[in-house]
């Protein structure tokens, strides 16, 4: 089980996450805009509803706008992702608990020993289960189905890199070839594909040297 793809699914569970809370900050502005006897206009500053519905907005838009920030590794965000992060630390505890998870199980993935990995996978998985947020429960439960796969990956430091750039390349082949009739058609093409075979076409030769 290759570690992207279970990075990729804690990047799409937190991004579930994400959007469940974008949706409650905007039903609560929207609530509190409908609730609130506001006048047009700038209102006074000293104005307590105005400010609350001023951080209401504020709190939603951070949430809307961070999928970027909450995505990237720590130490590739921007200072402003960072303000970003920080401000979902102090303001939603839910949003920053997913995010947490997220990158603890990032970090797991880099183990060296496979003990420590078990251990931490453990731990990580009953965080999860009892962490009351439905998407990473769900991807809890979908770690511990895969773990013994996870452990041989972080065991043998194996990744399907190879065989997913491998793929992509046969896809390429048959997109640029329209297609093949017979899957031996297929099959002959791939090994020409990979291969170091060249064939020159008639009155041409070879147009370059491969090996330069």
């Amino acid at each position: 089980m290759d570690p992207f793809h279970v990075v990729q699914w804690t990047s799409d569970a937190l991004d579930e996450v994400r959007k469940e809370e974008r949706r409650r900050l905007s039903s609560e502005v929207k609530e509190m805009e409908r609730s609130s006897k506001l006048k047009r206009g700038r209102p006074k500053g000293d104005n307590a509803d105005a400010a609350a519905l001023l951080a209401a907005r504020k709190r939603a838009s951070e949430v809307n706008g961070s999928a970027f920030a909450t995505q990237k590794t720590p130490e590739n965000l921007t200072e402003k992702q960072r303000a970003i992060l920080a401000s979902i630390r102090s303001n939603n505890s839910r949003y920053y608990r997913a995010y947490d998870l997220k990158e603890k199980l990032r970090m797991i993935l880099k183990l060296g020993n496979v003990e420590d990995a078990r251990t931490a996978l453990k731990s990580w998985y009953w965080r999860s289960s009892l962490s009351r947020i439905a998407s990473f429960k769900q991807l809890a439960e979908k770690i511990k189905r895969n773990m013994p796969y996870i452990l041989n990956t972080i065991k043998f430091s194996l990744s399907n890199a190879r065989i997913e750039e491998m793929n992509n390349r046969i896809k390429l082949v048959i997109r640029t070839s329209y297609g093949f009739r017979h899957m031996k058609s297929l099959i002959d093409m791939i090994y020409l594909v990979f291969s170091n075979i060249e064939i020159p076409l008639p009155n041409r030769g070879i147009l370059y040297d491969k090996a330069s």
